[in-house]
């Protein structure tokens, strides 16, 4: 598996526990270096599109990537540009699928830039330089990947931590264009 040297990924065992507010904070810290995308990866099954709204594609698709160009709103992919990010992409898919959303996704981007990924399903098809996972009591039994998810991290964050957040987002670093983490044990 290839190690993509400028990727930071940014897991989490549920919703609402503060994976995109920690994304926003590594943002806004990185573009100062280098150029950053924000990315959201949802692999959402039908029953469950109304917790996270739609991006106005075409149902039935394999998979679908859409650049975010708003800055009103609350989205995650708008919070990625208010961030700092100076593009932001949604890609929805499910797993059958992922790895060839990856592919396509890497066809509007440079190679050069820092990405920011939002997701818990592509550390399984690919290696970041950086894999984090945002850990919430109250819903962490909801997932079945959790605990193998929790293994492969190279740091576990606690839910909505801002203090700790701000921590470890100060502990990624690029040196000869590569992104290093700077901290040790879980």
């Amino acid at each position: 598996m290839n190690v993509f040297k400028l990727w930071v990924i940014v897991g989490g065992t549920g919703r609402n526990i503060g994976k995109t507010t920690f994304s926003e904070i590594l943002i806004k810290k990185l573009s100062r270096y280098s150029p950053v995308t924000g990315i959201k990866i949802s692999n959402i099954k039908p029953e469950g599109l109304e917790f996270h709204g739609t991006h106005d594609h075409k149902s039935g698709e394999a998979f679908f990537i859409y650049e975010e160009t708003r800055t009103d709103g609350n989205k995650d992919s708008i919070r990625f540009l208010k961030s700092g990010a100076t593009k932001s992409y949604f890609v929805q898919t499910n797993d059958d699928f992922l790895p060839e959303a990856f592919q396509k996704l890497q066809d509007y981007m440079n190679g050069d830039e820092i990405v920011v990924c939002e997701s818990n399903s592509l550390i399984n098809i690919m290696k970041p330089a950086v894999f984090l996972m945002i850990k919430g009591e109250s819903n962490k039994a909801s997932k079945t990947y959790v605990e193998k998810s929790l293994k492969q991290a190279d740091y576990v964050l606690d839910a909505m931590d801002l203090n700790q957040f701000e921590k470890v987002a100060e502990a990624i670093i690029l040196r000869d264009r590569e992104l290093k983490f700077l901290m040790g044990e879980k």
